[in-house]
């Protein structure tokens, strides 16, 4: 499994739990041809055993691409299409912004919980650093925590944020993390 990938027992492990139960309590009725004089309307139970499977990986960073900053402090937004608005910083051509995608890899129909669970990230060139915050998770409006539908066995939802710069913020490559926590329902 790469650094990139986390997976989950836990939600497997509830499945089985609750499998199980159901399996013992079919599993007490008599085992063999039913005798001629038992009762009528009997249903057959047959147990369906589904794998619950739920990782993730993330194929694409965010970026808040390169800008250049003018003494005053500015912010730049990444929209969940990567687009960016600058204010009080000026954009520069390369890299460009991008969004962050992760992939959710989990059971056509289930629900997922998807959230940031900080609200602000620093990122660090040193002892230089900025503070990311106002995360968006699938849609521009969604908010630091989405609930989404499993439509398909694989999901990419794309995590926008902004990236508040200081005045007179020092020139540099700057990085960092954040997590994203994506729960079963």
């Amino acid at each position: 499994m790469s650094p990139h990938t986390k997976a989950t027992t836990k939600t497997r492990t509830a499945h089985i739990a609750t499998m199980g139960a159901a399996l013992m309590v079919l599993g007490g009725g008599p085992v063999g041809p039913v005798p001629a004089n038992a009762a009528t309307g009997v249903l057959q139970a047959q147990a369906i055993i589904m794998p619950s499977t739920l990782a993730l990986t993330s194929p694409q960073n965010l970026n808040f691409g390169a800008f250049a900053v003018s003494g005053g402090a500015g912010s730049v937004t990444i929209n969940t299409a990567g687009t960016g608005t600058y204010t009080g910083v000026t954009q520069v051509a390369t890299p460009p912004p991008s969004e962050a995608n992760i992939r959710i890899f989990g059971d056509v129909g289930s629900s997922v919980v998807i959230s940031v669970t900080d609200p602000t990230v620093t990122v660090f060139n040193g002892a230089n650093t900025m503070q990311v915050d106002n995360f968006q998770i699938n849609t521009n409006a969604g908010g630091a925590i989405e609930t989404v539908n499993m439509t398909n066995a694989t999901l990419l939802v794309p995590i926008g944020a902004t990236l508040n710069v200081n005045a007179g913020q020092a020139a540099g490559s700057y990085s960092g993390t954040f997590t994203v926590s994506v729960i079963y329902l």
